[in-house]
C-alpha cells in the first residue's frame, strides 16, 4: 500500500497535542481513503485536528461550529463546506447535507460536554477513525456519561470506551484528552486494543488552565 504521508517531515500544524502526526500514520496504514473528514469544537484553524488535510493533502472537510465568531474564523476554501449550527443529536443530518461519504475517514469531536451523545446519535455513517474529546481527570473505570446537570465536563474513560466498542470501534491511543478509535474491519493494519486492554493505554495527566495547574482527580463523588 502507498503510504500518503512522509512522517519523517512531520511538523506540528494546528492540533493542541501534535494529533496530526498520529493522524498521518493511521491513514498511512489504512486502504480506500475516501480523502474526507468532519470535525467540530475548533475555533478557526486553531485546535484543529483535521484541517491540515484539507489545505495541505487536498481532502474534502466538513466544519461545523455553533459559535458564530469561531465559525468565521475558519478559512474558507475550495475543498471544504462549513456549517453554523448547534449539534446535539442531528449529525446524521447535517451530514446528509454534505457531499461527504458514508466511511468518510475521520471524525474529530472536541466540544466539552456532549460529545458522547453526539457520536451515540450517529447512525447513517460510519467513519473509519473517530477522534473524540473525554475526560482524563476522572478515574479510567469511573463509568460517567455527561450530564449537565453535574457540571463535569465530558465523559469518562471507561463509558466513552463502551459505546466505541457497542458501535464497532477499538481503541487505538489516548492522546491529551482525546481518544482515538477505529473500526474494527482495521485490526490488522494497526495495533488495535482488545476491550480486555484498554486501560493500557489511558494516561491521567494534569492539565493548565489560567496558568494553575489541575491536580489529578483520585477520589471523585458524584451528588
Amino acid at each position: 500500500m502507498k503510504r500518503l504521508f512522509d512522517i519523517s517531515e512531520h511538523q506540528h500544524m494546528y492540533s493542541q497535542c501534535s494529533e496530526e502526526f498520529e493522524i498521518k500514520n493511521i491513514l498511512n496504514k489504512l486502504p480506500n481513503l475516501t480523502k474526507s473528514v468532519c470535525e467540530f469544537g475548533m475555533d478557526g484553524k486553531h485546535l484543529s485536528n483535521t484541517f491540515f488535510l484539507c489545505e495541505f493533502h487536498q481532502f474534502k472537510g466538513v466544519f461545523i461550529e455553533q459559535n458564530v465568531d469561531r465559525f468565521n474564523r475558519i478559512p474558507q476554501i475550495e475543498n471544504i463546506v462549513k456549517y453554523n449550527t448547534k449539534i446535539t443529536n442531528n449529525l446524521d443530518t447535517i451530514l446528509s447535507d454534505s457531499f461527504i461519504e458514508k466511511n468518510f475517514d475521520i471524525l474529530s469531536i472536541d466540544i466539552d460536554n456532549n460529545d458522547y451523545h453526539v457520536w451515540d446519535s450517529l447512525k447513517n455513517y460510519k467513519p473509519k477513525v473517530v477522534i473524540i474529546e473525554f475526560n482524563p481527570f476522572l478515574p479510567a473505570d469511573f463509568k460517567y456519561i455527561y450530564d449537565e446537570k453535574e457540571g463535569i465536563f465530558s465523559s469518562s474513560f471507561i463509558s466513552m470506551c463502551e459505546l466505541a466498542y457497542s458501535k464497532g470501534y477499538m481503541l487505538y491511543k489516548q492522546i491529551c484528552g482525546n481518544l482515538f478509535f477505529v473500526d474494527t474491519i482495521y485490526k490488522s493494519n494497526l495495533n488495535l486494543l482488545d476491550f480486555g486492554d484498554i486501560y493500557s493505554a489511558f494516561i491521567p495527566y494534569k492539565k493548565i488552565r489560567n496558568g494553575k495547574k489541575i491536580p489529578i482527580l483520585k477520589n471523585i463523588k458524584l451528588i
